[in-house]
Parts: C-alpha cells; sequence; structure tokens
C-alpha cells in the first residue's frame, strides 16, 4: 500500500520540534529567528497544547519553549524601543500630559493624535510586510486607548522628569504583549470600544453643533444614528423629515467608514459584519439635487480618480493613483476651491440648503460636500475594488483585508513572486491554496512563467466589486436581454464641465443622467451587503478558512452571486477555475512539491469524496460550457475519477497503483522533498 502524502508527527519530540508538534504547517525558524507575529501565534499554539497535554515531561518542554518565545517577543518590543520607532508617540504623549496637567486636553487634541498614528506607514516608510509592522501598529493603538482614557480620568499629578513616556513604555511592555496575546477576541474588543467613541464623539458634538458633524465627518469619527433619534441635537430636530433622512444617511455613510478605517485594515468581518450602515436612495437623491456642492465633489473625484475597465468596472487610473496617494493635499485644495467658489455665489448657500444656522459658512459647506462624497466613495469600496495591481500606497484611502479581498491574487502576487512568502507557516497569505501557489513558484519555473501569464488561477483574479459597480441604474432591455448600466458606469461616462474654466472642479451637464432615480432598491446596502457575505463565504472556503463547508453551502453562495442582476458577479462566479479553487480549498488545499493537484484527502476514498462533491449540477449552473464538459474538466484538473460514470470504473482502480496518475504524483512529491530539503 503506497505511503500517504502527509507523514505523522512522532510522539517523542525533543524541544527543538515541539513548535512543529502544535503546528505540523508551522515555520521551522529556531525561536530566535521568529518574527513579532510569528512569535506571537507561536506561544498560543503551545498555550494551546499546554492546556491539552497530561503528560509532566512533556509539560515542562513545552513550558521551556514558552519562556524562550516570550523573551523573543519582549526582545523584539525594547529593541524597537531603543531604535527610537515610537518616539513620534512618546513626543505626543509628553505633549498631551502637560495639557491634561493644566486641564486644556480637549477630543480635537485627542483626534490629532489618531490622525498621526494613521500616517504611520506613511511617516516610517512601513507596510503589512515589514517585520515592524505588527508591533508599531499595535503600540499606536495602545497609546491611543490611553490617550481617549485621558478624558475622563484625574489629571495626572506625577512630573515628567518622574515619569516619562519612554519609562511608562518600559512598564507596559507585558501589557501590550498581552493585548496582541488576545488578537482572537478583537472583534469584540473593536465593537466595545466603538460604541465607546461614539458617545464621546457624539458628546462633543451636540455641543459643537452641524459644523460638528461636519468635522466629524471630515475626520471620519464614529457616531451612532440612534443617539439623534433619542438624543436629538436642537439644530437637527428643527429640521424637516427629508433632511433628516439625510442626516441620518450621512450618520450611516461615516459610522461604515469609521469601522473600515479603525477595523478593515486587519480584519475584514469586522467591516462586512456590520449591519447599521446605510445608504438611502431618497437622501442621496436630496443631496445630488439641493446640498451645495455635493454633486460637484462627486463628479470632480470620479473624473480626476476613475476610469472604466474593459469590463466595465471602475478602475484607478494613474491620475487617480497620483490623487489618492496624495489624498491629503488633494483634500485641501478641492476644498479650498469650493470654499472659494461659495464665497463668489452666495446665492448657493440658502438656509433651506445648508441645514440653516450660523455655523452653515461657505467653508462648513464646502468641507461637508467633499467629506460625504468621499465618506460614500470610501465606504463604497471605489479605490479598493479599482487599484489594479495593488499601486495605492496610501493606506487611509482603503483598506487591506477589503482590497485583498477583491482582487486575492494581485494580494498573492505581491507575496509569492518576490520569494520572500514562507510558505508552510501561519504567516503565509492565502492559507493552504496560498501556501501551495508560494512554494510552487519558488520551485517550479515552468509553473511561475504560466502563472506570471495569468493562466493558473485557482485563486481568484476577482471576487467583489464596489458599491457603484454592483448598483443597477434601470432596468436594461429586457426583450435584448441586455443589461442595464452601473452606477459607477454613468457616474464616470455622463458628461461633465468645469464648473469654472481652470477650476479642476465639475459638474455634470445633465444631472438627470447619472440616474439616481433610477435605482431600484430603497436602501442600497443590504442587496449589496447580502452579495458580500456570499463572496466572503467563497473566499474563506478557497483558502480552507471556512468552518465545516459543505456543498450545499458552496452552491447556494454560487447561485446567489451568478443569478443576480449584475453581470459583473455573473461572469466572475462562473468561472471553472473559481469553482475547481473552492473544491481545493474544501479539501483543505493541495499537497505541496507537485503543481499537479493532489488534494489533501485520504487516497482510499480520494474518488468517492471528490464525486460527492463535483456530483452537485448547481455547481456549474450559468457556465459557459455544458455542465457534463465542466465536470469533466473539474474531474481531470484535480485528479480524481468520476465514479457516476461506470465506465470509470477500471480509471478508478488503476489511479492509485504503481503506475496510476495520483500515485506517480505521490512519488515526484516524496523526491521533491528531498530534493528541496523537506
Amino acid at each position: 500500500m503506497p505511503e500517504s502524502v502527509d507523514s505523522q508527527p512522532s510522539e517523542n519530540m525533543n524541544k527543538s520540534e515541539l513548535g512543529q508538534t502544535v503546528n505540523p504547517e508551522s515555520s521551522k525558524k529556531p525561536v530566535s529567528e521568529l518574527s513579532f507575529i510569528d512569535a506571537l501565534k507561536e506561544r498560543e499554539r503551545l498555550l494551546s497544547r499546554l492546556r491539552k497535554t497530561t503528560e509532566e515531561e512533556e509539560k515542562r518542554k513545552i513550558n521551556d519553549v514558552i519562556s524562550e518565545v516570550r523573551g523573543r517577543i519582549q526582545g523584539l518590543v525594547q529593541d524597537l524601543q531603543d531604535e527610537g520607532a515610537f518616539k513620534p508617540f512618546t513626543d505626543v504623549l509628553q505633549d498631551l500630559e502637560a495639557k491634561k496637567r493644566e486641564g486644556r486636553l480637549t477630543a480635537e487634541d485627542i483626534r490629532e493624535e489618531r490622525r498621526q498614528a494613521r500616517d504611520l506607514d506613511k511617516e516610517w516608510g512601513l507596510s503589512e510586510d515589514d517585520p515592524h509592522y505588527g508591533v508599531i501598529r499595535w503600540y499606536a493603538e495602545e497609546r491611543l486607548n490611553l490617550l481617549r482614557n485621558s478624558l475622563t480620568q484625574t489629571p495626572v499629578e506625577e512630573s515628567p522628569t518622574s515619569r516619562s513616556p519612554d519609562n511608562q513604555l518600559a512598564e507596559k511592555l507585558d501589557q501590550i504583549i498581552r493585548i496582541e496575546e488576545r488578537s482572537l477576541s478583537r472583534q469584540d474588543q473593536f465593537q466595545a470600544e466603538t460604541i465607546e467613541m461614539q458617545r464621546e464623539q457624539y458628546e462633543a458634538f451636540r455641543v459643537t453643533g452641524y459644523s460638528g458633524l461636519v468635522s466629524a465627518e471630515s475626520a471620519q469619527a464614529g457616531l451612532n444614528v440612534q443617539l439623534f433619534d433619542t438624543q436629538p441635537p436642537v439644530w437637527y430636530d428643527r429640521l424637516p423629515e427629508r433632511w433628516k433622512n439625510v442626516i441620518r444617511t450621512r450618520l450611516g455613510i461615516l459610522l461604515g467608514s469609521y469601522i473600515k478605517r479603525e477595523a478593515a485594515h486587519l480584519s475584514l468581518d469586522d467591516y462586512t459584519d456590520r449591519r447599521d450602515i446605510r445608504v438611502n436612495k431618497e437622501a442621496l437623491i436630496t443631496m445630488w439635487n439641493h446640498m451645495p456642492g455635493f454633486r460637484i465633489a462627486m463628479a470632480t473625484m470620479f473624473n480626476d480618480f476613475f476610469l472604466l475597465s474593459n469590463t466595465g468596472s471602475l478602475y484607478v487610473d494613474k491620475k487617480g493613483l497620483e490623487e489618492l496617494t496624495n489624498f491629503d493635499d488633494y483634500k485641501e485644495k478641492f476644498v479650498d476651491k469650493l470654499t472659494k467658489y461659495f464665497k463668489e455665489n452666495p446665492e448657493l448657500l440658502t438656509p433651506e440648503n445648508t441645514m440653516g444656522g450660523p455655523d452653515s459658512s461657505p467653508e462648513v459647506s464646502a468641507l461637508a460636500a467633499f467629506s460625504v462624497a468621499w465618506n460614500l466613495i470610501f465606504v463604497g469600496n471605489a479605490p479598493d475594488s479599482g487599484d489594479v495591481g495593488r499601486h495605492i500606497r496610501n493606506g487611509n484611502v482603503y483598506a487591506e483585508q477589503i482590497r485583498a479581498f477583491f482582487r486575492p491574487q494581485d494580494k498573492g502576487r505581491g507575496k509569492w513572486l518576490t520569494g520572500k512568502e514562507d510558505f508552510g507557516t501561519d504567516e503565509s497569505w492565502g492559507g493552504n491554496l496560498g501556501d501551495w501557489y508560494a512554494e510552487r513558484i519558488r520551485h517550479d519555473l515552468k509553473f511561475r512563467k504560466k502563472f506570471e501569464e495569468g493562466k493558473i488561477n485557482f485563486m481568484p483574479k476577482r471576487m467583489f466589486f464596489s458599491l457603484f459597480d454592483l448598483t443597477n441604474v434601470g432596468e436594461g432591455d429586457k426583450k435584448r436581454r441586455e443589461t442595464p448600466p452601473t452606477l459607477a458606469q454613468t457616474l464616470v461616462l455622463s458628461r461633465k464641465k468645469e464648473i469654472e474654466p481652470g477650476s479642476g472642479l465639475f459638474d455634470y451637464v445633465n444631472p438627470e443622467d447619472v440616474g439616481l432615480s433610477k435605482i431600484g432598491s430603497g436602501e442600497l446596502w443590504p442587496g449589496y451587503g447580502d452579495l458580500m457575505d456570499s463572496a466572503k463565504r467563497i473566499y474563506y472556503i478557497i483558502q480552507s478558512k471556512a468552518k465545516n463547508p459543505t456543498v450545499q453551502e458552496l452552491a447556494t453562495a454560487l447561485s446567489k452571486l451568478r443569478t443576480g442582476r449584475s453581470k459583473l458577479l455573473s461572469d466572475v462566479y462562473s468561472d471553472i477555475e473559481l469553482l475547481e479553487g473552492a473544491v481545493i480549498g474544501m479539501m483543505q488545499g493541495p499537497a505541496n512539491y507537485s503543481s499537479d493537484i493532489l488534494l489533501n484527502i485520504s487516497y482510499e476514498h480520494y474518488d468517492l469524496i471528490l464525486t460527492q462533491v463535483l456530483g452537485d449540477d448547481r455547481l456549474y449552473a450559468t457556465m459557459e460550457m455544458p455542465v457534463k464538459k465542466a465536470r469533466e474538466k473539474a474531474f481531470k484538473d484535480l485528479n480524481g475519477v468520476n465514479l457516476n460514470n461506470p465506465n470509470n470504473l477500471g480509471k478508478h482502480m488503476r489511479m492509485d497503483k504503481y503506475f496510476g496518475r495520483r500515485e506517480i504524483i505521490r512519488r515526484r512529491i516524496k523526491r521533491n522533498r528531498k530534493r528541496f530539503g523537506m
């Protein structure tokens, strides 16, 4: 009987092999060479193993390794402190604590610190691939938590010399490490912090009036729609109902922007699982026709940032890339130009259209127009979806987990082709399938060439699109089976003109051409979010990260994405390689060291399991090729035999013999493991 591809670890492991016993896929690096994130995950795995074992000798060995790993974590944090990596935050903290002692600490000071933390990547030239990225990110969050708490705590009595920020940092090393170790409960922690932050922001907003809302929108600070219904500010209570609907919609968009900016660089679920994001059609129409500058901001940003790809979806062109990379400068110039335009045309700022009140100045109105339009573009994921090739380097205009989800192969390319990806570890991107890509690209030049030519697409090039790409305008020509244009297409293609020659600000020649009134749904987000959930489920299945996936769940998700009103999604999810990628993920990925797919399932039941999955006709609905042909291709690509066809019995019996197809692949895997030192 042939040996299994995956050998089991021995029961008697020495200390140096212990980490691999906990997770056979983990890195073989010594503890002294582990990255910060690797070390944290290794410690979590060891603690899990410690809780399960009853052998005293094994417990002792595990505890010894835990001590080494913890020392590695503390050493990395201390090294960064010695290098001055935390200096920007300790300097600001010292200034803020001085203000606190003098009673001058305000919410605006806290917001400024948050802004500096968000500029971390740009100021330090860090990327997510940098080994320092995780620890500095978490340090920034720890300092922000401390500063936020400062608003409600009693003033600090100690002098700066007796307890400097650097000394505080040294005392907090263990606390920072414990925060990292609680990463599994980040979602609950983030939601609790979100609620508290919303309350703080709302209290500040109640005092400042309408301009306070605009400031919150500009900073993408979190506020809560429900608070407006239970504790409405005076100016809001006096508004007509249609403008109240506008404010509630702006708050729903703002909440989505806040959650995306704060959480979605690290967690996709924190963003996609929220159900209180709101984009109301009637409110959009009201802002489009009556809110000064909103339509100008939308027209100008779609003119400056986006083109349409050959599939009709949004695409960030070279000009858009430059503007988004330097977004703060773009925003400042835009608001200045629109403020000037409002001052020269004061008749545009009527009390009816500016919410009234003394704080509806040209400056506030210009900032409001830009902020609302940008937050809609941001929460609608237009930059994330349109960034083909991952060229945007400004983390304030996209969210990493969303960008990776929308275009997973782009994410993989940036890791696998550089040769920096450590396959066989928890840090390798893309789950088991990503691990296979990384290993094959490193060891098989023919595979690498085919991948670079776009011929190996089990990890999809595209999985989802922006809100604008998936919102249809009108019904289309049903007799000709033509799909209607999307909101993205009408926003980009509708004719625009400069509001003044040389101003760089644009408006639509005929605003009705964009067609907001033709959008079918009264609320844009629920349908979009529902489709996103289905796409995310398949995304997790492909990476072997879904919990107990079933054929029924896969077929349901595929059906929802294929048979909706989006041709973009239908084309993506009718691709046979995407289906094969999902099946590979359900089987815990392919075995490494072979460019021919060999699934990580029992070879005795290989064909039976594959037949049970691929035998469901729903998996092939809407594909261009007939069901029978598509199924045959899937069996062939995955090196399986369809047992539903009685003519395949002999082929099935030969597959695992010495000269059988799968047995040849197994022997090749063993040779390659020896060849590449595994």
